[in-house]
């Protein structure tokens, strides 16, 4: 069973700015990460409670961020984006 898939407005709006074609694969990795929420990375640090699961297109390596609440049955998407500055910036979150 897939879990429920929420995501944070600054998620939309980075996902908007993105190309067509990669909005796509987004799409496609995030049903991904319902069907099967553990297989991210999980993050430490200020980060503990993230995981961060990479994807690619077209040679363009992106990461997409996200929290799984388990007893809810739903994933959190929070961030997406290039490697550079991803982390930096979910920080923010």
């Amino acid at each position: 069973m897939a879990f429920d898939q929420y995501a944070y407005t600054k998620y939309n709006r980075e996902v908007e700015k993105l190309p067509e074609a990669v909005k796509e694969k987004v799409i496609e990795t995030q049903q991904e990460i319902a069907e099967d929420p553990f297989k991210g990375k999980p993050l430490k640090g200020d980060l503990k409670g993230w995981r961060s699961y990479p994807f690619s297109h077209r040679r363009n390596s992106y990461r997409l961020a996200y929290k799984v609440e388990e007893e809810k049955g739903r994933v959190i998407f929070g961030s997406v984006g290039t490697r550079q500055g991803f982390y930096e910036d979910l920080k923010g979150t």
